[in-house]
């Protein structure tokens, strides 16, 4: 969709097939016979005599077949060939890797989603409790080890959290560079 759109590689790929394409056509022109035509008018001095001019139309046509060239326009013909099959081949590869790439990133997409939401939960309950603690040792119901012991958990949940939008940011990245521009949710 987008990806196959913006993709240079892509795009290269597709004007490669092309141009095997157009490049076997000329070589199955090349087996035809050619014909050329021509015609121009001529104004001179004359050899023998300079005060004299000549002027004159000159037509003329030439052809030329050439059956016997020892093979070489099909010798070109089969190289062509076998061109464009590995330019159409590297095509399809590199569409199959393109929409490959593009699930895997997706699923790793909403993958992080979810632990990007779990984590925020693991964070909310974890500042929760360190609050709880905090009023306890306040009023005199804890020790300062339970409460320094929360307020560890509650750091540790805050790193696990932003480690989470740190790998959702990194596969979204992927995903624009893989589809050669922006995502748009």
């Amino acid at each position: 969709s987008l990806a196959f759109k913006r993709r240079p590689d892509l795009e290269s790929a597709v004007l490669a097939v092309e141009a095997s394409r157009r490049q076997l056509k000329s070589l199955d022109g090349d087996r035809l016979p050619r014909f050329d035509a021509f015609a121009s008018w001529s104004n001179r001095s004359s050899y023998y005599d300079s005060s004299r001019t000549l002027d004159g139309w000159t037509i003329g046509a030439s052809g030329n077949w050439s059956l016997f060239d020892g093979g070489e326009t099909r010798g070109k013909r089969r190289i062509a060939l076998a061109e464009r099959r590995l330019a159409e081949v590297r095509l399809d590869d590199l569409e199959l890797q393109i929409g490959s790439r593009l699930r895997e990133l997706y699923q790793a997409l909403a993958q992080t989603r979810k632990t990007m939401s779990a984590q925020e939960n693991g964070r909310q309950f974890a500042v929760r409790a360190f609050q709880a603690a905090r009023r306890l040792y306040e009023n005199g119901q804890t020790s300062l080890e339970k409460v320094l012991q929360a307020q560890m958990i509650s750091r540790q949940a805050d790193n696990r959290y932003l480690e989470a939008v740190f790998r959702y940011n990194v596969t979204v990245a992927q995903i624009e560079q893989a589809i050669g521009g922006a995502v748009t949710d």
